[in-house]
């Protein structure tokens, strides 16, 4: 955005155009800036030495404190307005702020034509790393905390392209208007000529402190004489094996074995066919 208003002067900046931190996009004219920067360095210059002539009279018994002070106040007064023509000298050079490629250009700007401070000429993004916003529902949010790692997944022609990344914060409240919470994820780039902002991208976040479970399909779960239980398949036969539901997660169950004997892990769990089927019937597994 610019700092200040003036004419504009020169335009150095190009859609799609990569740029230093510090690179003039914009240049206004500062001629009357200059030309008061150098009146009122000429006038601090003058009150510095002034200054410096009465602080040796004071020294010497020929001047008040009252005297002093009122130059040492003037050489003050100067210096503020020293550096605001300085700042103003400054702002007729509209830079960017950051490393990065321009993303929107102001279609208003033209040499000669007047701008306004607080104008927005342009928008850069830095593409060394992405920064993704998600909106997750009070289920999720429970389960997510900053520093969790995530990977990023994003649908290109060239293929799928992932990044690895890393839960930067969670917001301490829900959007009003959608009852969601905001979570931001950051990652390095990995493709920067290709990747640009504004895409779209799956993200995966991996709860670290969660503890592993078996989940198995919620059609696998089998309620007879009030307990819950699943049928897996044993030396080409089904057994039914009573669990604990230990937690949902959209179509899937997390459960454990109540029998410790039986293991779950790995097994293959029977969905369809249950309502009539007991343990010990014959099974054959289709792939």
């Amino acid at each position: 955005r610019s700092r200040s208003a003036g004419t504009i002067r020169s335009i150095s900046f190009e859609l799609g155009g990569s740029y230093h931190e510090g690179d003039v996009l914009i240049t206004l004219d500062d001629t009357i800036a200059q030309l008061n920067l150098r009146q009122l360095e000429l006038q601090f210059e003058t009150s510095l030495r002034d200054v410096e002539s009465k602080e040796e009279l004071f020294r010497r018994g020929g001047l008040s404190q009252t005297q002093l002070n009122q130059a040492r106040a003037s050489l003050d007064g100067l210096e503020s307005q020293l550096e605001q023509a300085r700042e103003a000298v400054s702002a007729a050079q509209i830079t960017t702020p950051i490393s990065g490629r321009i993303a929107e250009k102001s279609p208003n700007l033209v040499i000669g034509d007047q701008i306004q401070a607080g104008v927005q000429v342009g928008r850069i993004v830095d593409l060394e790393s992405l920064r993704i916003v998600l909106s997750v529902g009070q289920n999720q949010v429970f389960a997510l905390r900053e520093g969790y790692p995530a990977e990023i997944r994003i649908r290109a022609p060239q293929g799928t392209i992932t990044a690895e990344g890393t839960v930067r914060a969670v917001s301490a409240g829900s959007d009003r208007r959608t009852g969601s919470w905001q979570v931001v994820v950051e990652a390095p780039n990995p493709e920067p000529g290709l990747l640009r902002a504004g895409l779209s991208a799956d993200v995966v976040i991996f709860n670290k402190d969660a503890p592993v479970q078996t989940l198995v399909p919620n059609g696998s779960l089998v309620y007879r004489d009030g307990s819950v239980g699943v049928f897996i398949v044993e030396d080409g036969a089904a057994r039914l094996v009573p669990v604990e539901v230990l937690d949902q997660y959209g179509e899937q169950t997390a459960l454990r074995s109540l029998d410790s004997t039986i293991s779950l892990e790995g097994a293959s769990v029977l969905v369809s066919g249950l309502a009539r089927l007991r343990s010990g019937d014959p099974t054959v597994i289709r792939q």
